[in-house]
């Protein structure tokens, strides 16, 4: 069984009626049933998204992100890291935290050496991961 994930979009709002994650046989069925009539395609991966509105299977898209510096010094002073964030996604920070996009800029420092990896998720772009190094101050 091919696991999947479909996501169910309603474009006008940006809301999310719901995420199937699972085998995909077990979708095809319920499909068949009509529980889940949007369902026009392959969803392999977390490659598509689902119009409810237009009925439609729309493939995600690459974020239009741009990694300002994919490289920081380790002193605590905050600089912008990543920009072009769609307004919205989800941020996940390296400590697991996450919140909602509320500008188009992230911005990040730290007082540790080490890499730092963020993930950023927005219907209907396909999920980013952003590394960025931080190297001691010296």
């Amino acid at each position: 069984m091919t696991p999947i994930s479909v996501t169910f979009y309603v474009a006008q709002t940006g809301k999310i009626k719901s995420i199937y994650r699972g085998p995909e046989n077990f979708l095809a069925l319920q499909s068949e049933y009509g529980v889940y009539p949007y369902v026009l395609g392959d969803f392999s991966g977390n490659d598509f998204y689902v119009n409810v509105e237009t009925e439609t299977a729309n493939p995600r898209l690459e974020m239009p992100l741009i990694t300002i510096v994919p490289e920081i010094i380790a002193d605590g002073q905050p600089q912008d890291i990543i920009s072009e964030v769609p307004i919205g996604s989800s941020v996940t920070w390296p400590d697991g935290y996450i919140e909602r996009a509320n500008n188009d800029t992230v911005t990040f420092g730290v007082d540790l050496p080490g890499t730092y990896t963020f993930r950023l998720t927005a219907v209907p772009y396909l999920d980013q991961e952003v590394v960025i190094e931080a190297i001691a101050a010296t």
